[in-house]
Parts: C-alpha cells; sequence; structure tokens
C-alpha cells in the first residue's frame, strides 16, 4: 500500500522531468495491473492517466484504461484508449470485445458493424450482429416560447413526435412530425412540419447525411400595426394688435391593415458529410428550400395628419384629418434560399474528456445576397448521466432554415440574437430527459421593433 501512494504521488506529479525519470515501466506495470485485478476502475483511471501525461505509451496501458472507463460509464474516453490498444495490437480480442460494446452503447452502430464484420468468431459468438430495428426510440418534445411584446408576437406553441429507426448497422434515420402556432402582428398562423433524415457510415470516420423536410404554414392576417411616426414643429411670432408666438406641431401617423387568409407550402433538401480524425468533427453541408407563398384579402394603409397650435400666451387648438387608401391581396409567388455551413467540433484534453467545443459557420444565400452567421457551441459532461450544452447564435438574419424542430426559424421577423441552454439526463439506460432554455432577441419586420422571445422546453426518449 505504501508503494502504491509513493507511486500515485510521483505520477500525480509527473508532467516534470524530474516525476518523469523516477518511474519505471515495472511500477506502472504491476500498479495498474493490481488496480485492474481488484476492479478498482476509478483509482485505476486516475494512475493511468497520470502515467500517460508522464510518457508511458504501452497497450496493456490504454487496454486497462479502457476497461476501467467502460465500467465506470465514461464511454468516450472508454472508445479513446480502447482504440489506442487496437492500434498498438490489432489482433486483442478483449480490446474489440469492449470497443464493440463501447460503440453499442454509445449509439454508434456504424462504426460497430464495421467492427463486427472485421472481429473473429469469437466475438460474434458472444455478441449479437448489429442488424435491423424497425423502431429503435420515440421522443417526444413540447414547449413555449413567450413574448416580451405580446402586440408584436404572441405566444408559440411546440410540440414534436420523433421515431428513431435504425436499417441495419451502418444506416440509421429519424422522422418526425412538428406543430407550431403562434399569433403575430401579422396575424395567426400554424404550421406543420414533417422531417425525415438519415445517417450512412461510410467507414473510416466518414459518415453521409441526407434529409429532407416539407413546411406546410396556414393563417389568417388580421393584423395591424403602426409602421411609422413623423413630427415637426414650427415657430411663428405673430405681430400686434395680439402679439404671442404660437407652436404649430404637424404629426403624421402611417398605420397598416391587413385582413385576409395566408398559405406558405415549402420543402428543404439537405446533404451533409461528416468526418472524425482524433478529437476533430468536421461536418459540411448545404441546403437547398424552395417555397410557394399565397395570399387573399385587403389590405389597407391609413394616414393621420394632426395639427396641435400652442400659442404662448392663449389657448390651443387641434385640428386633424384621417384618409386611407385600400388593394386587394392576391399574390402567388415563389422564392428560394440555399444554404452551407460548415461544423467544427474538438475535444480537448480534459479529465476524462468532459468538455467539447464547437464552431457553426452558416452561408445563407437568398436573392443574390449572403449573410453569414456564427454559433459558437459547448458541451459539458457533468457527470456519467448528465450532460450540459449551450450555444450562442449571431446572424441578424431572416428565412434562416435550420434543420428541424424548435429551432427552425422560417418567419420573415429578423433574428439577431440566439442564446441555448439545454441538459440532458439518463434517468434509466432506456428513458433519457431533456430540458431547453432558449433566449431569441428579434426585429419586427414591419415596425422595426425590437422584442425578446423566451422559449422553455422538455422533451423524453424512450429506447425500445
Amino acid at each position: 500500500m505504501y508503494r502504491f501512494l509513493i507511486l500515485l504521488i510521483c505520477l500525480g506529479g509527473a508532467v516534470t522531468a524530474h516525476a518523469q525519470s523516477s518511474l519505471t515501466y515495472p511500477e506502472v506495470e504491476a500498479t495498474t495491473y493490481r488496480l485492474y485485478q481488484g476492479e478498482q476502475w476509478d483509482s485505476l483511471v486516475l494512475v493511468g492517466e497520470s502515467a500517460l501525461e508522464a510518457g508511458f505509451d504501452f497497450y496493456y496501458l490504454y487496454l486497462r484504461l479502457g476497461i476501467a472507463a467502460f465500467w465506470e460509464e465514461e464511454y468516450l474516453l472508454a472508445q479513446r484508449y480502447l482504440r489506442a490498444a487496437l492500434d498498438k495490437n490489432q489482433g486483442s480480442d478483449i480490446a474489440r470485445d469492449y470497443l464493440y460494446g463501447t460503440y453499442l452503447r454509445l449509439g454508434q452502430y456504424g462504426p460497430a458493424a464495421v467492427l463486427y464484420k472485421r472481429s473473429g468468431e469469437a466475438l460474434q459468438a458472444l455478441y449479437p450482429k448489429p442488424g435491423r430495428r424497425p423502431l429503435d426510440y420515440f421522443h417526444l418534445e413540447v414547449g413555449l416560447k413567450p413574448s416580451s411584446n405580446p402586440e408584436l408576437a404572441g405566444t408559440m406553441q411546440y410540440a414534436q413526435v420523433g421515431l428513431g429507426h435504425r436499417l441495419g448497422g451502418r444506416v440509421q434515420l429519424y422522422q418526425a412530425y412538428s406543430y407550431m402556432t403562434q399569433q403575430g402582428s401579422w396575424g395567426n398562423f400554424t404550421q406543420h412540419q414533417y422531417y425525415l433524415g438519415g445517417s450512412v457510415y461510410l467507414g473510416k470516420g466518414w459518415s453521409f447525411m441526407p434529409a429532407g423536410q416539407y413546411i406546410g404554414l396556414e393563417g389568417a392576417l388580421s393584423g395591424s400595426e403602426v409602421v411609422s411616426v413623423s413630427e415637426t414643429t414650427n415657430r411663428i411670432n405673430l405681430p400686434p394688435p395680439m402679439p404671442r408666438t404660437r407652436y404649430d406641431t404637424l404629426r403624421l401617423t402611417l398605420s397598416q391593415t391587413a385582413t385576409g387568409n395566408f398559405s406558405d407550402q415549402g420543402g428543404i433538401a439537405y446533404l451533409g458529410l461528416e468526418r472524425q480524425w482524433g478529437r476533430w468533427q468536421v461536418q459540411a453541408y448545404g441546403s437547398a428550400y424552395l417555397n410557394r407563398h399565397q395570399e387573399a384579402g385587403v389590405e389597407a394603409v391609413a394616414y393621420l395628419w394632426e395639427t396641435i397650435s400652442h400659442n404662448v400666451p392663449g389657448p390651443d387648438f387641434y385640428h386633424s384629418r384621417d384618409s386611407a387608401s385600400y388593394h386587394v391581396l392576391d399574390q402567388d409567388s415563389s422564392y428560394w434560399q440555399a444554404q452551407g455551413g460548415l461544423s467544427l467540433t474538438f475535444t480537448p484534453r480534459t479529465r476524462r474528456d468532459q468538455l467539447s467545443l464547437g464552431l457553426d459557420l452558416h452561408l445563407p444565400w437568398r436573392e443574390g445576397k449572403a449573410r453569414p452567421s456564427v454559433s459558437p457551441r459547448i458541451s459539458w459532461q457533468a457527470s456519467p448521466r448528465l450532460r450540459l450544452l449551450g450555444s450562442y447564435y449571431y446572424g441578424q438574419v431572416a428565412q434562416v432554415i435550420e434543420q428541424q424542430g424548435l429551432i427552425l426559424q422560417n418567419t420573415t421577423d429578423v433574428m439577431n440574437h440566439r442564446g441555448l441552454i439545454m441538459g440532458q439526463l439518463s434517468i434509466t439506460p432506456q428513458v433519457r430527459a431533456s430540458a431547453i432554455y432558449m433566449l431569441e432577441q428579434r426585429t419586427a419586420e414591419l415596425s422595426g421593433q425590437p422584442y425578446f422571445l423566451h422559449g422553455l422546453f422538455t422533451g423524453l426518449t424512450f429506447i425500445l
């Protein structure tokens, strides 16, 4: 025991050359083997990672670290160490067995299928082949997004029901139906959305991700909004016999009212390609959105002129007049938008690889205009069962088409900023829960007034 404590202290400070020179291979081998035999997984991870930092690099060290991380339910960490063990000994059945189990627990069925195909009879006799599961999991998500200014945008209500499918080891699909409804200054609308996306594992860290979705939006035009107010004041000095100063204020108020119905029918095609290099994950994608917009109704533009005369000394006078113009809304038009992007994720070397950093770059292109936006991300594995995520989106764009679900932004109000915080909790191996808070700062399309949306969402995933 005394020898183990001395070794642990030396390993803990092994980042220095002096500590590194004080350790020997037999000491590291004997201590990690003793912890492995005693199934002291947490201590084994601590000692083993300190040995790696000290410069030790051999097969059994990676193997024991990977197995310890597996039983500690640190599957991302186990994956890295077991891969390193296989790189040093490609004939290791035990490293292959544990890596296969790690892939299954991470839901990485593509790499699991490749490993299974290349494995020997021992692994194939021990584990089932990662075959088809017509119904792999069920997902339910609901939420509200109230507004800081109900006159500009009301509370959005949202729900999604999704199903996951596994079509063999390399192909996974997810389909979902989403429903939204919201009252805005332009009227009330409801949206129905169907999403179908997949992932095809190509091997050697490459994955191909096609997706498509239908978006149907319809509503009633019943909004009234003040578009602009302009005001000027003139000073007039009146001569005798009633000398006084008069201030004439002229105010023009322009408001817009629309009644009728509108609808949008659109579709999105999406293609992505992903590659994993060690601690890096890179994804490039492109999407195209085609939409048909129809309107039928009446639009009125009202003008109100007001004159206020303030006499010093003397009484005040007020005069006003108004007028309005009308035109029939009968619009049937189509428009398109393309978008490309790049997503980078990096897992720095931290305690048990708990931290990952990401950056998403979006480039929407519509009618000859490109408006880039950026979104940094951070993910923290707070415990084996709890993961926390945060992201920030800056773009100052309208009609940004994202993949699917609650983050879909398809109104004509400009979104300037979006912050998101998410917690994911594994209640049991078969049940996972999520909670999301989202804050958006937008600008109304017609009036240019800013407002905020506060999103509160919760979800449950049942693995079948």
